[in-house]
């Protein structure tokens, strides 16, 4: 019977990372939208420019590689 369980809660888990990972590009995607239709006056008085908008994470910072780009 445990043997059977197993495979059953893996595919659980994994059911659930995937809702987590969709949930997080979507709160991504909502916060880039926004972003984008803010204004360039308004996106230098934040500290941002239409470039850096993809780069925006979940967190709402910018996410650079490791050249600092």
């Amino acid at each position: 019977m445990q043997a059977v369980d197993a495979p059953i809660l893996l595919m659980e888990i994994n059911m659930f990372n995937v809702l987590d990972t969709w949930r997080e590009k979507r709160a991504i995607r909502k916060t880039h939208e926004q972003l984008y239709q803010l204004s360039d006056a308004m996106l230098t008085d934040i500290g941002l420019t239409r470039a850096d908008i993809p780069s925006v994470g979940l967190n709402g910072r910018v996410r650079y590689d490791r050249n600092g780009r």
